[in-house]
C-alpha cells in the first residue's frame, strides 16, 4: 500500500522552528518592556500561529506552538501587571482566533499535500509498471535507458519507452503524453501497448506511426495526444520517424548531428492522409545515437538557461573515449542534475544506442525467431 512520505523530524520542520523562534523573540521583548504597556506587542503574538501554519508538517507541532503562544500572552500580562482592559481582551481574542484559523488552514494544506503526493506515487508506480526495467540485450550493440523523475512527486509526466527485437531489426519507442498524472500515464501506456503489438508486424516505421495514431484516436479521450519517436537499427542502417517529438541526435567523433525529417503532428492529430517521413542514416562502429523526451531538451536552471545536453554529451565522448555507454550516460545525467541544482521540473526518458566494433548482422524476417519476444496481443487490432 502506498503511503505519503514521513514528515521531517521536528528539528528540520521549518514551521515549528519559525514559530518557536518568533515566540521566543516576542516573549523576550514583551517581558523586557519594564511594565510599560505602550511598548508591548502582545497583539503581535497573533502572527506566530499563522506563520507556523504555513510551513509546519505535523498538526501536533502546530498545536504546541499555539499553546505556547497563548501561555506567553497570559504570562506577559501577569508578570508585567498590565490590566485586563477592553483592548487587552481584544488582543487575546485576536490570538485565539489566529490559533484556530491556523489549525484549520494547516489541516487543509497538509491533507491536500498528502493527497497530491499519494496520487503522484500511484501514477509513478503505474508508469514504471508499463516500462521494461532494462532494454533487451542485443548482439553487436549497446543500449542504455534512463528514466529520471521530476522533483515534484505530484507532477508525474507521461514519459515512456519500449524496445523490442523484431523481424525488421531492433526497434525502440520514446513517447511523451500530454499532461500530468494518471491521465498522462494512461495515454502513454496505451501507446506502449500498441507499439509492442504492432512493431512486430508493420514493416515501415511510417506505417507503424499511422497504426499507433489510429489506435490512439480510438482509445484516448478527445483533446489528448502523445508525441512519439520510433526508431529501427538494422545492421548499420538507423531509421527513424517522429510524431511531434524531438528528433534523435547522432554523435560521431565529437560532432553533433541532429537527425531531422519533415515534421508530423503528435498521435491522435494525424490527418487521414498523413504519412510520416522516415529518415535513414548509416552509422559506424562507435557512433552514439541519443533519443529522449523533452524533459531533457527543455531542462532549465534557475536563470532560465537551457541545459546544453548535446554539447555536454559530445564533450564527454571526446574527452573520455574510454568510458562505456553506461558510464557516459551516467556522466550526462550528473551534469544535468548539477546544472539544474537537482530540481528537475519534468520527467525525462533517455534511450542511447552505440554500435559496437563488430557490426550486428542485418535482420530479415526469415532470420527472426519469435520466441525472442512474447507474441503480441491481437486485442489491440481495430475492429
Amino acid at each position: 500500500m502506498l503511503k505519503p512520505p514521513a514528515p521531517a523530524p521536528w528539528y528540520r520542520d521549518a514551521g515549528l522552528l519559525s514559530g518557536l523562534s518568533l515566540l521566543a523573540l516576542l516573549t523576550s521583548y514583551n517581558l523586557s518592556t519594564q511594565y510599560d504597556a505602550s511598548y508591548q506587542l502582545i497583539g503581535g503574538l497573533a502572527i506566530i500561529p499563522l506563520a507556523s501554519a504555513v510551513l509546519v508538517e505535523k498538526m501536533d507541532r502546530l498545536v504546541l506552538v499555539d499553546v505556547l503562544t497563548v501561555m506567553s500572552a497570559f504570562l506577559t500580562i501577569e508578570v508585567t501587571g498590565v490590566p485586563y482592559d477592553t483592548s487587552q481582551v481584544a488582543r487575546l481574542g485576536l490570538i485565539l482566533f489566529s490559533c484556530s484559523f491556523g489549525l484549520w488552514s494547516a489541516q487543509r494544506r497538509i491533507k491536500q499535500s498528502r493527497r497530491l503526493v499519494t496520487l503522484g506515487q500511484v501514477a509513478r508506480s503505474a508508469q514504471r509498471a508499463i516500462m521494461r526495467p532494462v532494454p533487451p540485450h542485443m548482439p553487436g550493440m549497446d543500449v542504455e535507458v534512463r528514466y529520471l523523475s521530476s522533483a515534484l512527486e505530484a507532477q508525474v509526466g507521461g514519459d515512456a519507452y519500449d524496445a523490442v527485437e523484431t523481424p525488421f531489426g531492433f526497434r525502440a519507442l520514446v513517447a511523451d503524453a500530454k499532461g500530468k498524472g494518471l491521465d498522462a500515464v494512461r495515454s502513454a501506456s496505451l501507446v506502449v501497448g500498441s507499439f509492442r503489438a504492432w512493431a512486430l508486424d508493420e514493416a515501415s516505421l511510417s506505417s507503424l506511426l499511422q497504426r499507433l495514431d489510429l489506435l490512439a484516436k480510438r482509445d484516448l479521450t478527445e483533446g489528448d495526444f502523445v508525441t512519439a519517436l520510433v526508431a529501427e537499427l538494422n545492421g548499420p542502417t538507423f531509421s527513424f520517424a517522429t510524431a511531434g517529438h524531438p528528433p534523435p541526435v547522432r554523435f560521431r567523433h565529437g560532432a553533433i548531428h541532429e537527425l531531422r525529417t519533415p515534421p508530423s503532428p503528435p498521435l491522435t492529430l494525424f490527418d487521414t492522409d498523413e504519412t510520416p517521413a522516415v529518415g535513414r542514416v548509416e552509422i559506424a562502429a562507435g557512433d552514439t545515437i541519443l533519443m529522449f523526451s523533452d524533459g531533457l531538451s527543455e531542462a532549465r536552471n534557475k536563470d532560465g538557461q537551457f541545459f546544453p545536453f548535446a554539447q555536454s554529451l559530445a564533450d564527454t565522448l571526446t574527452q573520455h573515449p574510454e568510458l562505456d555507454l553506461a558510464d557516459t550516460i551516467n556522466r550526462l545525467i550528473d551534469e544535468l542534475r548539477t546544472f539544474v541544482h537537482g530540481e528537475l521540473t519534468d520527467d525525462l526518458v533517455l534511450v542511447a544506442i552505440r554500435l559496437e566494433q563488430t557490426t550486428r548482422p542485418t535482420t530479415t524476417g526469415a532470420d527472426f525467431e519469435r520466441r525472442t519476444v512474447p507474441p503480441a496481443p491481437r486485442t489491440l487490432r481495430p475492429s
